[in-house]
C-alpha cells in the first residue's frame, strides 16, 4: 500500500471520544481479531481504557513508546542511569527526575521543571529531535550537550526515550506484530516525529484512526504541534459535535476564548441542554484563597463536586494548606501518585488509617457497647507509631502483640498491663473526648508522623465522623494538565502564569496559543458553573 488510509476523529470536550473509539475498536476486534489491532495512547492507562475487556493481547495495547520498545528489542534506557552521566559530564549535570518528563506519563505541569542547566539543554534537545529539526539549525549549546549525551550513550550501549521513536522510524516500516488496523488516541499531543512514525506504519495497515482535539493540545513543550496533527488531509474526518458535559454559558465563553487561535480545526460543537453559569470572582486569588473557599462551600453544601485549577502546582500550595487547616476533604483522582494532592492516599498502612484506629476509641465518635475502647486490631495498628519512651515499659513496645494476644478487645483495665504508670494516657482516659484525644495523639505519635497526622485529625474533628476518611472527596485540586479528561460540577480557574510562562505568552505566538489551549481545557471541565478567579499579579492572562 503506497498511501496511508487515515481517518481522523475530533473529540471536543465532553463529546464522548473515548466511548466512540472504544466502540470502533470493539467492532474492529470482532472483524479482524485482537492480534490484528494496535491501540496506542498518550498513557498506558488510557490505552487500556479504550479496549475495555479486550486486554488479553497486551502487546497490542500501550503507549507509542512501548510499541517501539517492543519493535527494537530490549535495551538499557539512558534516563535510568542519570548518576553515571553526571559523573562523566558534571558540566551538564541532570537532576534525577529530568528524564521522567519525556516518557508517556508526562508530568502534570505546564512545562518541564528544569532544575539544572543540563535539564534545560536535555529538554530543548529532545524537543528539537521530536520536531525533526535538522541538527545544523540547533543552537551551539544544545549541539554541545547532544555530543556529550550521544557519546555517553554509545559508549555504554544505551538508548534514550526519543531514540525509541527515532530508531523505529528509521528501521521499521511495519508496526510490531504487523497489525491490520491502528487506533491512536490523544493524537494532538503526539510530536511530529511520533506522527511521522504512526503514518509510516499506517502505510502497511488497512487503515489507521487518529483521534484527538487540536484545541486540547497540552504538551507543546514535549514537541507536539497542531500543524503535525492537522497537516495531513485524511480520507475521512469525523467531528463529534455534541458535548455531554459543557453547559451553554460555559460553552459560549470557551468557544470565544479558543477562537483567539488562528490555526485550528473549526468544529460544529454544541453544548449540552443546560444553561449553567459563568461567574467572575474578584474577592481573593490563589495567594489568598480564603474567600474562594468560602464561596465554594455553598456548592459543597449542595453536594456538588468542586475543582480548583491552576497552571502550575506551586500556585495550589496556599489553597491546599487552607483546605487542610479547615478540615475540608480533597484529592486528585487523576494523579493519585502526587502526594500533595492526595494526602490520604497511603491506604490501610498510612498514617491516616492509624489515626482513625486511635480515634475509634473515642465514645463521641464511635459509641460501643460494654467497656471496649479499642479492638485488638485497632490498638495494635495505632500503637505501632506511638513513642515508646514515656508510654510503654522498657522493651514492651516490641512485645505488644504478645501482651495483648489473649485480649479480644482493649478496655480500661487492660491498659494497666500495657502502659507505664506515668504515661499521659491516664489523663486522656479520665476525659476521652475528641479534642483531647487529638491533642494526646500529636504529643505522643512519633515525630516523623506528626505532620501527616494533622490533616486527618482536622477532618475527623470538623466532621465529628470517623468515616470521613473513607468518603470520596467532593473537592479536586490540581493543575490544568493533571485533570485532562476529568470534570466537576463547579470549576474555579486561576488565570496566573509563571514568570517564564508569561514571557512566552507575550513573546511567542506558539506559546501564546499553548496557554490559550491550556485554559480552554480548564474551562471545559465544568459541568454546571465556571468561576473565573482574580489574578494574583500581573503575570496572568486577561479574561475576555
Amino acid at each position: 500500500m503506497n498511501n496511508t488510509r487515515e481517518f481522523q476523529v475530533f473529540g471536543p470536550p465532553g463529546t464522548g471520544k473515548t466511548t466512540y473509539l472504544t466502540r470502533q475498536i470493539t467492532n474492529a476486534i470482532e472483524k479482524y481479531g485482537i492480534d490484528n489491532i494496535m491501540v496506542a495512547s498518550f498513557t498506558r492507562t488510557a490505552a487500556r481504557e479504550l479496549v475495555g475487556r479486550n486486554q488479553e493481547a497486551s502487546d497490542s495495547i500501550g503507549t507509542l513508546h512501548s510499541h517501539c520498545y517492543r519493535a527494537i528489542g530490549k535495551q538499557d534506557i539512558a534516563e535510568t542511569k542519570i548518576d553515571d552521566f553526571n559523573k562523566e559530564f558534571p558540566q551538564f549535570k541532570l537532576s534525577e527526575d529530568s528524564g521522567a518528563i519525556s516518557i508517556e506519563d508526562a508530568a502534570a505541569e505546564a512545562g518541564p521543571m528544569a532544575k539544572t542547566i543540563g535539564d534545560e539543554l536535555y529538554h530543548r534537545m529532545n524537543m528539537l529531535r521530536a520536531r525533526m529539526i535538522p541538527m545544523n539549525l540547533w543552537p551551539q549549546n544544545i549541539q554541545a550537550f547532544r555530543k556529550a549525551w550521544t557519546t555517553w550513550k554509545k559508549f555504554n550501549h544505551l538508548i534514550d526515550f526519543t531514540d525509541m521513536i527515532e530508531i523505529a522510524y528509521r528501521d521499521f516500516d511495519t508496526a510490531p506484530g504487523n497489525p491490520k488496523i491502528g487506533f491512536f488516541d490523544e493524537a494532538q499531543d503526539f510530536t511530529p516525529l511520533e506522527l511521522a512514525l504512526i503514518r509510516q506504519w499506517g502505510r502497511n495497515m488497512d487503515y489507521i484512526v487518529i483521534a484527538g482535539d487540536d484545541d486540547q493540545l497540552l504538551y507543546s513543550w514535549l514537541g507536539a504541534t497542531a500543524e503535525a496533527f492537522l497537516g495531513v488531509e485524511p480520507e475521512e474526518k469525523r467531528i463529534l459535535s455534541q458535548s455531554y458535559r459543557v453547559p451553554a454559558a460555559v460553552h459560549r465563553y470557551a468557544e470565544q476564548w479558543i477562537r483567539q487561535i488562528k490555526n485550528r480545526q473549526e468544529k460544529d460543537y454544541k453544548p449540552r441542554d443546560f444553561e449553567g453559569e459563568l461567574r467572575r470572582f474578584n474577592n481573593g486569588n490563589y495567594k489568598v484563597p480564603e474567600e474562594i473557599i468560602r464561596d465554594a462551600e455553598q456548592y459543597l453544601q449542595e453536594g456538588k463536586t468542586v475543582m480548583f485549577l491552576a497552571s502550575c502546582s506551586y500556585m495550589l500550595v496556599p489553597l491546599i494548606n487552607r483546605l487542610k487547616e479547615e478540615g475540608i476533604l480533597f484529592w486528585n483522582p487523576y494523579r493519585v501518585k502526587q502526594g500533595a494532592w492526595n494526602p490520604l492516599r497511603a491506604g490501610k498502612q498510612g498514617t491516616a488509617s492509624r489515626v482513625a484506629a486511635f480515634m475509634a476509641g473515642v465514645p463521641a465518635l464511635n459509641p460501643r457497647e460494654g467497656t471496649t475502647i479499642w479492638t485488638k486490631e485497632e490498638f495494635l495498628h495505632w500503637a505501632e507509631i506511638i513513642k515508646a519512651t514515656g508510654n510503654f515499659p522498657r522493651g514492651a513496645k516490641e512485645r505488644l502483640s504478645e501482651i495483648v494476644a489473649d485480649m479480644n478487645e482493649i478496655d480500661f483495665f487492660d491498659l494497666f498491663e500495657i502502659f507505664e504508670d506515668n504515661s499521659t494516657i491516664w489523663q486522656l482516659m479520665d476525659e476521652l473526648v475528641p479534642e483531647k484525644a487529638a491533642k494526646w495523639w500529636l504529643e505522643n505519635v512519633q515525630s516523623s508522623k506528626v505532620k501527616a497526622s494533622e490533616y486527618p485529625l482536622r477532618l475527623i474533628l470538623r466532621n465529628k465522623n470517623l468515616k470521613i476518611l473513607e468518603e470520596k472527596p467532593k473537592v479536586i485540586v490540581g493543575t490544568i494538565h493533571s485533570v485532562k479528561g476529568g470534570e466537576a460540577d463547579i470549576v474555579y480557574l486561576f488565570p496566573d502564569l509563571s514568570v517564564a510562562g508569561m514571557q512566552g505568552y507575550v513573546k511567542s505566538i506558539e506559546e501564546r496559543d499553548s496557554v490559550i489551549r491550556m485554559f480552554y481545557v480548564g474551562m471545559t471541565r465544568a459541568r454546571e458553573t465556571l468561576v473565573l478567579c482574580q489574578a494574583a499579579s500581573n503575570y496572568a492572562v486577561r479574561w475576555l
